[in-house]
């Protein structure tokens, strides 16, 4: 796959290109059915599949804040390339960006530069200045300037539409199952591991303390079983055989030891080594159970051990990817 950093200012060397815009956070369920429909639809002849993406986002810049990512650029980036799509377009959202006209942008960056044959988009798709622009001017626009529009209808699990702010509704709230059901696979955050307080040790578990590498969003208070990939091994896409280690994570501000700031921290079942300073890629599988604290040290202790002979069981039935 071809990523582009910047807009293009001159025409694609393509004859024509069918493309979609959008974040892509998380790329849940409904951005790859999009996207997939956009490589389907330039399957045939030189047309190339076109994702367009900004960095950073639009809230940002507009509205100062921006809700924390699902996933860095990085795995967005990478995730999207196992789909097939030919290139990748990431332009920096800027105010100036921001002010372009919903037809300017049709015009000037859709038809002239990218070629552009077909855009499929959300059915909440809008764009321009102001997001005056809609699913009903991008037809219209279409028309004007002879290309095809396609709204792929929503994605839904339950009955329920598979959205970013949804699945971060469901982290919030510690509905890992849900959430990975709508992502399509397990939530992961990258991390490296710093310094901690070396408790672990003492109580037989030792555990890596995460530092979060990007503004990622983390599960709420609790004990998740989870998987733990080491130094630069992302999670596998279909096909390849990376072998992770089972883990019990802990999000949370150790009240047994009247703890005050929030701790990330990962046990690795079965592993034996030094991780500091290496960076794990973490893939959440479901919360055990809230965070509590205990009048003893035994009594943590006991807790552990029946938190890791759950995880252990529910590991083996659980998939990988």
């Amino acid at each position: 796959m071809d990523v582009l950093y910047e807009l293009p200012n001159e025409p694609l060397k393509c004859q024509s290109s069918v493309v979609t815009i959008g974040i892509f956070d998380g790329v849940h369920l409904g951005h790859q059915k999009i996207i997939a429909e956009v490589v389907k639809s330039a399957s045939k002849g030189e047309t190339e599949s076109v994702v367009m993406t900004f960095d950073p986002h639009p809230e940002e810049v507009i509205l100062s804040k921006s809700p924390p990512f699902l996933l860095p650029l990085d795995e967005r980036i990478r995730l999207i390339e196992t789909m097939g799509v030919s290139r990748m377009i990431i332009s920096d959202f800027t105010r100036q960006i921001a002010n372009i006209s919903a037809e300017e942008f049709v015009r000037d960056i859709l038809v002239n530069n990218l070629r552009i044959k077909k855009i499929c988009v959300g059915y909440d798709y809008s764009f321009g200045r102001d997001r005056a622009g809609g699913i009903e001017l991008l037809r219209e626009l279409g028309q004007r300037y002879g290309f095809e529009t396609e709204v792929v209808p929503p994605v839904k699990i339950n009955n329920e539409i598979v959205s970013s702010t949804k699945i971060r509704c469901c982290l919030a709230q510690g509905k890992i199952a849900q959430a990975n059901d709508m992502l399509g696979r397990k939530h992961t955050i990258k991390v490296v591991v710093v310094h901690g307080d070396k408790r672990g040790r003492i109580l037989g578990y030792p555990t890596a303390n995460c530092l979060c590498k990007d503004d990622i969003l983390l599960p709420c208070v609790g004990v998740y079983a989870a998987r733990v990939w080491i130094d630069n091994m992302s999670p596998p896409v279909r096909g390849r055989g990376l072998k992770p280690y089972n883990a019990m994570a802990n999000i949370g501000y150790c009240p047994t030891f009247r703890g005050e700031k929030l701790r990330f921290e990962v046990h690795l079942l079965d592993w034996k080594g030094d991780l500091y300073e290496k960076e794990l890629m973490i893939t959440f599988i479901d919360r055990i159970r809230d965070e509590k604290g205990f009048d003893s040290v035994e009594e943590l202790l006991g807790q552990l051990k029946e938190d890791e002979k759950m995880v252990r069981g529910m590991m083996g039935t659980v998939s990988v990817l």
